[in-house]
């Protein structure tokens, strides 16, 4: 027979560990003396602690483990436990891959740009609205497109929430200036076309409840050809968020910033700018306490 001392040598754990495998009943000694308390073991246990080693390697439990070695498993119900743990494991590193691409993301965004900007990353979920969409051409025009269609909302006495911005791609090419970015169809994307910076294809919303009636006919007076629609926002599976402070004429600063920092992280764009208008103080477009969540769809490159 061995001491405890001489197996836990010869199976490279320590004698703290053995003692408490014997404390569960997970590995017990063959012999243990009255008088002195001392745990003796034989070779062929050996077996059993590297059964048990592996089986913890692989990420089960030491109740996991006592019940396979103790209770009859048989092999398929070993087969399935092990199954499970395959499965878990795979959702772990599933889990992990996903924080790992974010802080990559992160720091290649945030790594060489001029002005930093704290960035958030979350997927975004549908939302329905009710909204209008129309090409504008000044950045001043953005402001009385909401009025309107906030206006016709009250007159349908409708209830409704934030005001979002979505921006979808639009090129003028009458105007140029420098690239900002690439979105995911290979097209190009200019600062003269980013929100608030001159041309937008802009369509203007309003958040409202899922049992709002969709069967709602709202036609615009305001533009020819432009119907007021309900529809709902598709979800957003990775986007990256930056809440501004200020005024609205002012948040330029992020788009120049984050467009910077994509192109040096290696992402673009994958789907319509959104700015969630979270608050408009006095209603004023550039009052300095005003709010803005601005939510880049982006992809890896």
């Amino acid at each position: 027979m061995l001491s405890i001392g001489q197996f836990a040598q010869i199976g490279q754990v320590t004698i703290k560990l053995l003692r408490y495998y014997d404390r569960i009943g997970l590995l017990k000694p063959v012999s243990i003396n009255d008088e002195t308390g001392y745990r003796y073991y034989v070779i062929e246990q050996l077996a059993d602690l590297n059964r048990i080693i592996a089986l913890k390697n692989l990420g089960l439990s030491l109740k996991e483990i006592r019940a396979m070695l103790h209770d009859n498993v048989s092999l398929p119900e070993m087969r399935g436990m092990l199954k499970l743990k395959q499965a878990e494991i795979r959702q772990q590193l599933e889990q992990s891959q996903r924080q790992l691409s974010e802080v990559e993301t992160r720091l290649s965004l945030l790594e060489g740009g001029s002005t930093q900007i704290d960035v958030a990353f979350k997927s975004i979920a549908p939302q329905k609205v009710i909204s209008v969409r129309r090409p504008i051409q000044h950045g001043d025009e953005i402001d009385p497109t909401f009025e309107h269609l906030r206006v016709v909302l009250k007159n349908h006495n409708l209830q409704f929430g934030n005001a979002i911005g979505i921006y979808h791609p639009y090129t003028n090419d009458t105007c140029t200036s420098r690239l900002a970015l690439v979105r995911s169809d290979g097209t190009k994307l200019y600062f003269h076309e980013l929100p608030g910076s001159g041309f937008a294809d802009l369509e203007a919303a309003f958040t409202v409840q899922n049992n709002a009636s969709s069967e709602l006919q709202l036609t615009s007076e305001l533009w020819t050809g432009r119907v007021i629609q309900s529809r709902t926002l598709p979800a957003i599976d990775h986007a990256a968020t930056v809440v501004f402070h200020g005024s609205f004429h002012d948040r330029g600063t992020v788009y120049h910033a984050f467009a910077q920092q994509a192109q040096e992280g290696g992402y673009r764009l994958s789907g319509a700018i959104r700015e969630v208008y979270l608050r408009v103080a006095d209603g004023d477009p550039y009052h300095p306490e005003n709010i803005v969540e601005i939510q880049f769809p982006i992809e890896r490159a």
